[in-house]
C-alpha cells in the first residue's frame, strides 16, 4: 500500500513539473513575441530636414525688382560649406529653388563679372530679393555757359574687355533740363558720349553707386547786338542775321528784336561768319570765334 502511494506521488510530481515547464515556455514565447528586439527602432531612425520652396527675385541696389537687365544672369547658390548646390542662367530675373533649412550664399554674374553676392537664411518658404549692383545714372548736359543742352543723344558704352573695347549698352536723349537717365547700370567702367550732329562731350567714369554726372558740352550761346556805328549806336530792330560755320554751311538765321538783340542757343564752338542785312542792305559781315567771343556788338 505504501509503495503504491509513493508511486502516485511521484507521478503527480512529474506531471506538475511538466505543466510548470510548459507554462514557462509559453510565457517566454509570448514575451518574445510581444517585446521588440533590442535596437529594432533605433537602427532605423533617420534625421529628415524640411525642404522649402524659395523664390529669388533679382533686384537693383534699392531692392526694386529688375525691369531691364534680366537676361543672361548667371545665378549660383553655395551652402555653408561653400559647396555649389545650384547653378543656372536666369532670363526673367526670377529663380525657383527647393532648399533645406540653413544658410546659403547667392552669387550673380554677368559676362563673368560679379554683380551681386548676398547671404540668405532659409527657414520657411518665401520670396527673397537679391540686391544686385545695379544703379541709376543721371547725366546732365550743359554748354560752356552752363545752359542746359536739350535734345542731344547720350550714348552709354561699357568696357567689354581689356584695352579700349567699348560696346554700346544703351542710349537716350536729354530732356528740356539737359538730363538723360539710365536705369539699372551694372557696377563697372563706362564711357559716356554726347552727340548732336557731332561729338559734344566724352567722358569715362566708374559706376559703383547711384551717380549724378554733369558734362560740359562743346556748345555755346551766342548773343549779338546790332546797332548803328558810333557814337550814336542806335539799335537796329528786325535786322536779318545769318550764321555760317567754318565749313561754309548756313546753320542759323534770325531777326533782331526791338533792342537790336538776337541770341543763338546751343551752337558748336567754332569760327563763324556773321552776315547782317537791314532794310535790304548788308550792313555788316565778319568772323568770330564762338569759343572766346559770345557777346558781339
Amino acid at each position: 500500500m505504501t509503495s503504491k502511494r509513493t508511486l502516485i506521488r511521484v507521478v503527480i510530481t512529474a506531471a506538475m513539473l511538466l505543466i510548470m515547464n510548459t507554462a514557462s515556455l509559453i510565457s517566454a514565447d509570448v514575451t518574445s513575441r510581444l517585446s521588440p528586439p533590442e535596437n529594432m527602432y533605433t537602427n532605423d531612425i533617420h534625421v529628415v530636414n524640411m525642404v522649402y520652396n524659395i523664390t529669388l527675385l533679382m533686384g537693383d541696389w534699392a531692392g526694386s525688382h529688375l525691369s531691364k537687365r534680366l537676361k543672361g544672369l548667371n545665378v549660383s547658390i553655395y551652402d555653408s560649406n561653400n559647396s555649389l548646390i545650384l547653378d543656372g542662367i536666369v532670363n526673367d530675373g526670377r529663380l525657383e529653388a527647393r532648399l533645406e533649412k540653413g544658410s546659403y550664399t547667392v552669387v550673380v554674374r554677368v559676362d563673368g563679372r560679379v554683380v551681386g553676392c548676398q547671404e540668405i537664411n532659409v527657414s520657411k518658404s518665401e520670396i527673397i530679393i537679391i540686391r544686385l549692383r545695379a544703379y541709376p545714372l543721371k547725366i546732365v548736359c550743359v554748354d560752356q555757359d552752363e545752359n542746359y543742352v536739350s535734345g542731344a543723344i547720350v550714348l552709354l558704352h561699357y568696357l567689354a574687355g581689356f584695352g579700349e573695347d567699348w560696346r554700346l549698352m544703351d542710349l537716350t536723349k536729354t530732356d528740356a533740363n539737359g538730363s538723360a537717365f539710365f536705369h539699372e547700370v551694372w557696377n563697372g567702367t563706362y564711357k559716356v558720349v554726347v552727340e548732336s550732329g557731332k561729338i559734344l562731350s566724352e567722358e569715362r567714369l566708374e559706376v559703383n553707386e547711384p551717380k549724378n554726372v554733369t558734362l560740359k558740352c562743346n556748345r555755346v550761346t551766342l548773343k549779338i547786338n546790332v546797332v548803328t556805328s558810333m557814337p550814336s549806336e542806335y539799335p537796329l530792330p528786325n535786322a536779318s542775321v545769318l550764321l555760317q560755320d567754318s565749313a561754309g554751311r548756313l546753320i542759323r538765321r534770325g531777326y533782331t528784336n526791338e533792342e537790336g538783340f538776337i541770341q543763338f542757343n546751343n551752337i558748336y564752338v567754332d569760327n563763324y561768319t556773321i552776315y547782317v542785312d537791314w532794310l535790304g542792305t548788308e550792313v555788316f559781315s565778319g568772323t568770330i570765334d564762338a569759343g572766346s567771343t559770345r557777346n558781339l556788338k
